[in-house]
């Protein structure tokens, strides 16, 4: 097994005061539950919070809910105890440990009163000899920090009783290509110098719209080993469990092992490629993705001069907006003037894309909320796009919304701008596009450059739709042209 973590000592002094790749990584830890206790799949994620307890029975173990109750349990590497308290909440006898205070006084908090939970500061390679034995021991993402995963492994396997379960999540070594392993390498090398501090102010530059908790998780440890399903399940037999399965399949290591005494009838069926868990964690992947594109677009559109109106666009939005205060998520060269809207009217920009701003609690409102050019799937999510900006519109409040229903057909790319953009990006090709072209909306300009993949056209039917289920009221629709249709829709008072 290659150990990432001693290599990358080798090559870069890491922290001058630390005397080896496990003190870095134990301290790497400890900071990070002391300073970013917060992020995805943590206490406080909305989603996480309504879903942590279904994820840990029906997708992680696969083991029946009522199986839990009364049971003992170990959360080996308990970090912030997430984890910890879903078993709490499933009736568990639950031993936290950690090698990181900050990470127990963390999870103490979240079992405050609880005199279920018990909390300990345990090294997972030198576990004590009164630890006792549990029916479940269970460690999400640990054992490939320790420095010895197989010993780590081993450890923990053997406080399973006979009629216990084994649940582990390992980083898997068939999760990233070769190039993809060195880059992360070298991206780990060039930070490690840097105060944990230092670093996580250089992670969020590089890194503007990812969760600084799960980036510096990833990149801060020097020590990151990597196995494989077969590897794990050959160790396991070998230490006398009767049943090895992998609960979700992926590139990561998802496995349930049980012993020969466990009551097989509490075993679900493992989900397979079909969790919740990755979806969503590949959703907001995706969707950050996304919201730094189209945020690179707006950056580099900044400056490109203003697109005049269609008249029915103004109409539209006169009638709406009047003098209350407007939210214009439009593209910069779609942006409103001030004298398409009432002079009264206080009018917001968005220099950013707006979904960067959808799992903040206080999210903005308008009474109107306008995003025109038909380029409502800049960020490749339309229909995400357009249930956010009807969110964003007050009680009472209008929305509305230019878009494409096709890929417009007389928008395309010169030859001379093929050759003219050929070593630009994404970014400053759109802005040498609607210079060129100004005559075009910012729509137009990405179905040239990319077509429906940088457009999404959406259907007039779909939007309707996507708004009725949002619950919209006196949905209208006006043709903009061969491709655009504008929609203005009201929410209930």
């Amino acid at each position: 097994m290659r150990t990432i973590g001693s290599s990358l000592w080798a090559k870069a002094e890491i922290v001058p005061s630390l005397e080896s790749p496990r003190e870095q990584t134990l301290a790497s830890f400890d900071w990070q539950w002391s300073h970013l206790p917060s992020g995805d799949f943590m206490p406080g994620d909305a989603w996480f919070d309504a879903n942590a307890t279904r994820v840990l029975t029906d997708e992680l173990c696969a083991i029946d809910p009522r199986w839990f109750a009364g049971k003992r349990v170990l959360d080996a590497g308990c970090g912030r105890g997430r984890w910890t308290r879903s078993l709490l909440e499933l009736g568990a006898e639950v031993t936290a440990i950690d090698f990181s205070e900050a990470a127990l006084a963390r999870t103490a908090e979240i079992g405050a009163n609880d005199a279920r939970l018990r909390t300990r500061r345990v090294d997972l390679l030198d576990l004590p000899a009164d630890i006792g034995d549990f029916d479940l021991v269970f460690s999400f993402g640990v054992l490939h920090h320790t420095g010895d995963t197989w010993r780590a492994l081993e450890n923990v396997a053997r406080l399973v009783r006979p009629s216990g379960a084994l649940v582990l999540y390992l980083y898997g070594s068939g999760s990233w290509t070769p190039d993809e392993t060195e880059r992360i390498d070298r991206l780990r090398r060039e930070l490690a110098p840097l105060a944990f501090a230092d670093k996580i102010v250089e992670l969020q530059r590089r890194f503007p719209g990812d969760d600084p908790h799960q980036l510096f998780d990833l990149l801060s440890p020097v020590i990151n080993d990597r196995v494989s399903f077969p590897e794990v399940r050959d160790r396991l037999r070998a230490l006398g469990f009767a049943s090895i399965q992998s609960t979700i399949s992926h590139s990561e290591v998802y496995v349930r092992a049980t012993r020969g005494a466990f009551e097989t009838e509490s075993l679900l069926p493992p989900v397979g490629v079909n969790s919740s868990f990755l979806a969503e964690s590949g959703d907001r992947g995706n969707v950050r993705r996304g919201v730094t594109f189209e945020t690179s677009l707006r950056r580099a559109l900044s400056d490109v001069v203003g697109r005049e109106q269609l008249r029915v666009v103004i109409s539209a939005i006169r009638q709406a907006a009047g003098a209350g205060r407007l939210l214009d998520l439009s593209l910069p060269p779609d942006r409103l003037s001030g004298s398409a809207v009432d002079p009264r009217a206080v009018v917001v920009r968005f220099a950013e894309c707006p979904l960067s701003v959808e799992a903040e609690t206080r999210s903005p409102k308008g009474d109107c909320v306008v995003f025109l050019g038909a380029a409502l799937g800049a960020c490749r999510f339309p229909e995400r796009m357009l249930r956010h900006a009807f969110g964003m519109v007050r009680p009472g409040g209008s929305l509305v919304v230019e878009f494409a229903s096709s890929t417009p057909p007389t928008a395309q790319r010169t030859l001379v701008d093929r050759i003219r953009d050929k070593s630009l990006g994404v970014p400053d090709k759109m802005r040498a596009l609607l210079t060129r072209h100004p005559e075009w909306c910012s729509g137009e300009a990405l179905a040239a450059l990319g077509g429906a993949r940088l457009l999404n056209p959406l259907s007039v039917e779909r939007v309707r739709e996507i708004l009725s289920a949002a619950g919209a009221l006196h949905i209208a629709f006006s043709r903009c042209g061969p491709s655009r249709d504008l929609v203005t829709a009201r929410p209930a008072s």
